[in-house]
């Protein structure tokens, strides 16, 4: 929060505060939630026009919070996985699951495609998080997903839609990993 306009004595929500409640209450059961992230996206849509500042609504690290691992589970010191970043395609370890537990990766994918159609552009953390939730669901489709969502961030790159979509090696180990465990030829 920052200190408001006029007699300093009123403090104002900044983007930062927005990140939080957003990143925090998009989710249940510590997965992402797209019910909840719309939801609060109301919210804060609504508190900003009180406030007059409806230029933070297109502030994509807004967006981003809802998408975005905070437990931190990209970074592994699994011992178990040599070199580490397997640790991020380990739902495949021992071949492909049958069927998904939750949808949170739908709902990822769906919030990346309303950002769009709002004109808030995705980053490639935004890529990322989508790839990695489909990484996550340990199913041959959901590798197929994760590729064409690593294809599609080249090609937002390419296309020259903002320069902070470049892929970076970060974006495909999730998929690297897990065609390394599935044990698929």
């Amino acid at each position: 929060a920052s200190l408001g306009e006029g007699n300093g004595t009123h403090l104002r929500p900044n983007s930062q505060t927005f990140k939080i409640l957003l990143g925090t209450n998009s989710r249940k059961d510590n997965r992402f939630c797209i019910e909840n992230a719309k939801e609060w996206m109301e919210k804060i849509k609504t508190l900003l026009e009180e406030l007059g500042d409806k230029e933070m609504l297109s502030d994509v690290d807004i967006y981003n919070a809802a998408v975005s691992r905070q437990d931190n589970k990209i970074i592994s010191n699994d011992n178990e996985y040599s070199p580490y970043w397997l640790s991020l395609g380990k739902s495949f370890d021992g071949g492909f699951k049958n069927i998904t537990d939750d949808g949170s990766e739908k709902g990822m994918e769906e919030w990346l495609l309303d950002m769009e159609t709002k004109q808030v552009y995705p980053t490639i953390e935004t890529y990322e998080a989508v790839i990695q939730a489909w990484i996550e669901t340990g199913t041959w489709d959901g590798l197929l997903r994760a590729e064409d969502w690593a294809k599609r961030s080249v090609l937002s790159a390419t296309v020259g839609l903002q320069s902070s979509v470049i892929p970076r090696l970060k974006t495909i180990k999730p998929i690297i990993a897990a065609w390394a465990l599935c044990g698929d030829e």
